[in-house]
């Protein structure tokens, strides 16, 4: 039976009632997906710093990320000495309906056994059907999935691995849970932070490491781009072999990663 933990005491999921965190149905919450690799959280403090900023924007109290509960919460479950998935959600204690009451807000820790990173992503398709707006809660993770939702249900339909989305000036974004990254010439590519992507602690972190430059990406860009890769804090960082119709290479890729292993001690 996996074990959770809600407002730092450790119970079995199937204890947690839906009444507990009933602000989920109005998605009056944000969350933090992270990596555990190794007997480290590898970008903790880039987590840290996009959590400070999502309770700013929900008027939460601070909340620091549990080190000491996760690595509780990964022995509960037998993966302490495993790779391991483990997300954080922050949910508002109490409201009505959609009004939100007070400040305080509940801590719900889960964590899943993770297979593989750096996976390869073998077919890259584009999901049009919406278009994501840039506002003050597009660059946060946040409980109201449904555009991903439904852009992952479009890969799935159409067997690609992934899919990019687009903002409202139809220029490309991200893709359903990564940030997208192109190499053209030799140079190293990601949509701007004002264009509504989610700022991811990976790319954040690879924004320096790389000196990527912050751009409009649209189809000219893309389509003539050497390589694409994806970036999140789960994956850290996919190669994409195939864009639509075109075959991509990936060794600069496969270097980018080799270091990164090398940056983060992986």
């Amino acid at each position: 039976m996996q074990i959770i933990c809600f407002n730092h005491k450790f119970i079995k999921k199937d204890e947690l009632s839906f009444y507990d965190v009933e602000r989920f149905r109005v998605a009056d919450a944000c969350f933090e997906s992270m990596l555990y690799i190794n007997g480290q959280i590898p970008l903790l403090a880039e987590h840290q710093n996009r959590l400070d900023q999502a309770c700013k924007i929900f008027h939460f109290n601070s909340c620091i990320i549990p080190f000491d509960k996760i690595l509780e919460l990964l022995n509960r479950n037998g993966l302490a000495d495993k790779m391991a998935r483990v997300r954080l959600s922050i949910i508002r204690s109490s409201g009505n309906n959609y009004r939100p009451e007070g400040r305080e807000a509940q801590l719900l820790l889960e964590c899943s056994p993770l297979n593989e990173i750096f996976k390869p992503i073998q077919q890259l398709g584009v999901y049009s059907d919406l278009l994501k707006q840039n506002n003050t809660i597009a660059s946060i993770k946040h409980s109201n999935a449904l555009h991903y939702v439904l852009a992952t249900q479009f890969a799935a339909t159409n067997s690609y691995d992934d899919v990019l989305l687009k903002n409202t000036q139809k220029l490309y974004i991200e893709a359903s849970s990564s940030n997208l990254f192109l190499i053209f010439e030799d140079k190293i590519y990601t949509p701007k932070n004002e264009s509504g992507c989610v700022l991811g602690v990976c790319r954040n972190f690879l924004l320096n490491f790389l000196d990527a430059r912050q751009v409009n990406v649209g189809d000219e860009l893309l389509s003539s781009a050497d390589e694409i890769f994806l970036s999140n804090g789960i994956q850290l960082i996919q190669s994409v072999k195939k864009y639509e119709e075109k075959e991509l290479n990936s060794s600069r890729t496969d270097t980018i990663i080799q270091n990164i292993k090398t940056k983060l001690v992986l």
